[in-house]
């Protein structure tokens, strides 16, 4: 199985592909041990939805394919520190682990 900074890389990728799109630079990448699960990017411009922060649609994606709101054994990779609506629906959906590549003070200057 790859490592935390490979996984870190499928979302740092995810969120260079919402970048192209025009989104904020925000990615998500869950993985379990069969490997990735789910990868998304911020869409909320996109969507005119302010709920769509990548971690958010990660979840929904990973809920949706595994078939569950409990995602007891898996992990997810943000490009950043989640906001709290982030860091919550992670608590709920019951991630192992969050790993995060920018602290969300870093963020601030580059989301709007």
């Amino acid at each position: 199985m790859a490592d935390d900074s490979h996984w870190m890389q499928e979302a740092i990728a995810k969120a260079r592909q919402g970048i192209v799109l025009g989104q904020t630079p925000f990615g998500a990448c869950i993985v379990n041990a069969d490997g990735i699960v789910s990868l998304a990017h911020n869409s909320v411009f996109a969507t005119e939805d302010i709920t769509a922060h990548a971690e958010i649609l990660a979840i929904r994606e990973a809920c949706s394919r595994l078939e569950s709101i409990d995602l007891s054994g898996c992990r997810i990779y943000s490009t950043c520190e989640p906001c709290p609506m982030c860091f919550a629906a992670c608590h709920w959906a019951r991630l192992d682990h969050l790993y995060f590549g920018a602290a969300i003070e870093d963020a601030v200057t580059l989301a709007y």
